[in-house]
């Protein structure tokens, strides 16, 4: 018999009767602590830019053009507090956890990476986008673009993986303790969501993308997989949508190594089906096709699993 996820099996699971609570707790304490590192951030960058009689416009521009990284940086902040003040252990050796780093973490990269290309490709092909060039460095001027997105892709990471920890591991874990993987599952996805909706102000097509992908996750890391593996399967895609092919996301306008943009849809046989499948002005994070996709991928991990999606770890009573 296989072993379970050693999140799930963690001896410093928390017995609580009231998880519900517990994840409330959190939740509203990571939200609280990415505000607050929000607004110390706010408060330097307007010391610094306006004690050299800048404008209050170039304060917010540094701000949207630092949000992704300072987010990512944040998230990473919160995780390492958590794990420093309650540790999360998991009786693995060191190397053992490296092991299973790599082991988890290539895999999902591969199929995130293999998925953001068929889709872009494939919206490419069928002339829904256009490539508009590429970007060459030729000057040194051009080394500032180029660190800007080196630290964007690093950042993205960073974010990405602590979110990762975060919901899969800590929040999932939480759940697990009285109700089943299935429940917990979508629990998860919904606070995932509106946590998502509460930084970003996302529109329905977005939601529901972030909710179908968290529930990917979670299932992926439920089958016998390590959360790196989500991890580097949605750091893989949105790094091939964003920092490859500079696709929006998150209202966030990408400088990619190409410059691929939505072709003017209004002249063509069907422009609101295409509108729909390519996601238009919001990227390929609102595509219908992408949500197709993930759709038929949450299908298949749920026939996968089904004998174990709905077992509850609630205790008996007595």
């Amino acid at each position: 018999m296989k072993e379970s996820p050693s999140f799930l099996t963690s001896p410093l699971r928390i017995q609580s009767k009231a998880p519900l609570k517990r994840v409330a707790f959190f939740v509203v304490g990571y939200a609280l602590f990415l505000q607050f590192f929000r607004l110390f951030v706010m408060s330097l960058l307007t010391y610094v830019l306006m004690s050299d009689r800048g404008r209050l416009q170039d304060v917010a521009e540094t701000y949207g053009a630092l949000e992704l990284p300072l987010i990512g940086l944040g998230s990473a902040i919160f995780v390492w507090m958590v794990r420093a003040w309650s540790p999360f252990e998991t009786g693995l050796s060191p190397h053992r956890r490296r092991l299973m780093f790599l082991g988890s973490l290539w895999p999902g990269f591969w199929r995130g990476w293999c998925l953001g290309f068929a889709l872009v490709g494939g919206l490419w092909v069928t002339h829904v986008y256009r490539n508009e060039g590429f970007w060459v460095q030729t000057t040194e001027e051009d080394v500032l673009p180029l660190a800007q997105w080196f630290l964007r892709w690093m950042a993205l990471f960073v974010w990405i993986a602590s979110e990762e920890w975060i919901f899969r591991v800590r929040l999932f874990s939480l759940l697990r303790e009285r109700y089943s993987a299935a429940v917990s599952c979508v629990v998860v996805s919904l606070i995932y969501v509106a946590f998502k909706t509460f930084q970003f102000h996302l529109g329905w097509m977005h939601m529901t993308t972030w909710f179908l992908a968290s529930m990917i996750l979670t299932l992926r890391a439920f089958h016998r997989f390590h959360f790196w593996n989500g991890a580097g399967l949605w750091f893989a895609f949105l790094f091939v949508i964003h920092s490859v092919f500079g696709l929006p996301i998150l209202g966030h306008e990408g400088h990619g190594l190409f410059f691929m943009r939505t072709e003017d849809l209004s002249e063509t046989l069907y422009p609101r089906l295409l509108l729909f499948l390519s996601g238009g002005p919001g990227g390929p994070l609102s595509s219908g096709l992408l949500q197709g996709l993930m759709a038929l991928e949450i299908v298949r991990w749920a026939r996968r699993g089904k004998k174990f999606l709905l077992i509850s770890n609630r205790p008996s009573l007595k």
